[in-house]
């Protein structure tokens, strides 16, 4: 891989900034139905900045971190998505530099002062980077050992002016809905700015053992404000348990930033009970696996058991609203067709990893083609329109509609779901009753916690 010309990649540039408002305004209202940001601390506009983040979501991880925040930061990624001459450009372009690891092959590691030296240069300069200290993104909500390229990029820079910079290090945590639907929604919360000046001693006389208490520390702040399970054989077990304790703490109608500190708050409580107590963990595990195990054997999830019954006339009221708005449905969803769900079938299909369909999905689909479209369908439309003024309504109507259509499907998929709580209330009480007494149980296990 050839040489990238990254040494002024943080000067201002007026290109990525009306390209950055686009994006965040795509992103933050239309792709997804709400994002939420939070900061513990204000942050200076005139220190050097490190944003550190989990990372599960590919690309939209360093969008959002980028559109939450003033500050422009230049993201350092994997070094193999560089190969190919167009896209190195347009990386660049959008200020992410290259970060080199032992998997892109060992004879290429020594390219790596090139990325700590730039990295060393934006910092001095008192600008911003972010980088994801995991070195990868991971579908579970546990933290992977942290590599340690960004504790090199910090303390190299405190070493250049004698451990007098002060750069600020700023976890981040990201939380989903869901991390590859559209239109759901996410919060990002910026945590304490940590600083590593006391390391100067440890850094000059074993900068190895300096790396390894940088990122121990910072791994520290890191899981005080994301979500880690410990347990890797238990992860899927403590996830199911951690919503049915959210549905009891709060309904089903809670926001993500409640719903996100309540588990939080339960899955902390669970990874210190299983180094303390195991085998009340244990015990805990072992009434959860019953009831989950019955409600699978069922083929219900935990909604459809914890609703309950709906009256006929709220079942005739919801009928009547699909009913109404379905002429608006299928007209969003005829035009919204080929932009989105073509292409969301070509991605599902193209991409085995998940974490890169919703990056695909909205860089492609949300920022190029649907708007490309869009124009094409409103310039045929106003061939046949009567009045001019007329035309201008027709590209936002599309995006209005193709946002019902989406809303439309998930009501609908609502519905079904309550129908099927009534189903199976009405035929399966014995068997409702049944649930309901292990659900009970398991509650009151975890209420020892």
């Amino acid at each position: 891989m050839g040489r990238i010309k990254t040494k002024h990649i943080d000067r201002p540039n007026s290109g990525y900034s009306i390209l950055r408002s686009y994006v965040c305004f795509v992103l933050k209202k239309v792709f997804y139905k709400r994002v939420t940001v939070t900061f513990e601390q204000k942050i200076s506009h005139d220190v050097p900045v490190v944003f550190a983040a989990n990372h599960q979501n590919a690309l939209i991880d360093a969008l959002l971190i980028i559109c939450s925040t003033p500050r422009q930061p230049v993201f350092f990624a994997r070094a193999d998505i560089f190969k190919k001459p167009l896209l190195r450009k347009i990386l660049t372009f959008l200020r992410i530099a290259p970060l080199f690891r032992i998997r892109d092959g060992r004879e290429t590691l020594h390219q790596n002062a090139e990325s700590f030296d730039l990295a060393t240069g934006i910092l001095l300069r008192n600008n911003s980077i972010g980088i994801f200290p995991e070195g990868t993104h991971n579908d579970r909500e546990q933290l992977i050992p942290l590599k340690k390229g960004m504790a090199r990029m910090v303390l190299m820079a405190e070493q250049v002016s004698d451990f007098k910079l002060g750069v600020c290090v700023i976890p981040v945590s990201i939380a989903y809905v869901d991390y590859i639907r559209p239109r759901t929604e996410v919060r990002v919360h910026f945590g304490k700015p940590l600083t590593f000046m006391h390391l100067k001693e440890l850094y000059e006389t074993n900068p190895s053992l300096a790396l390894v208490k940088f990122n121990e520390e910072f791994e520290t702040a890191l899981k005080e404000i994301v979500i880690h399970v410990d347990s890797r054989e238990s992860y899927v077990l403590v996830q199911n348990m951690r919503k049915s304790v959210i549905l009891d703490k709060l309904g089903d109608k809670s926001g993500l930033r409640e719903s996100y500190q309540a588990a939080q708050e339960f899955i902390s409580k669970i990874n210190v009970q299983q180094k303390t107590h195991p085998e009340i963990t244990a015990g805990i595990f072992e009434k959860a696996d019953q009831y989950f195990t019955n409600l699978k054997k069922h083929g219900i999830t935990e909604p459809i058991l914890f609703k309950g019954g709906i009256s006929f006339v709220t079942s005739f009221m919801i009928g009547l609203l699909l009913f109404t708005g379905l002429p608006l449905y299928i007209a969003g969803r005829l035009l919204n067709y080929l932009p989105f769900m073509v292409f969301y079938r070509f991605v599902n299909k193209k991409i085995e990893d998940t974490q890169f369909r919703s990056s695909v999905y909205f860089t492609a689909t949300a920022l190029f083609v649907a708007p490309l479209m869009y124009i094409i369908q409103t310039v045929i439309a106003c061939i046949f329109l009567p009045h001019l003024w007329m035309c201008f309504a027709v590209f936002p109507l599309m995006l209005v509609l193709g946002i019902f259509a989406y809303q439309y499907l998930k009501f609908w998929n609502w519905s079904m779901l309550r129908w099927k709580a009534n189903i199976f209330i009405r035929r399966h009480a014995d068997a409702r009753k049944d649930l309901m007494g292990l659900r009970m149980q398991m509650m009151d296990a975890i209420k020892v916690l």
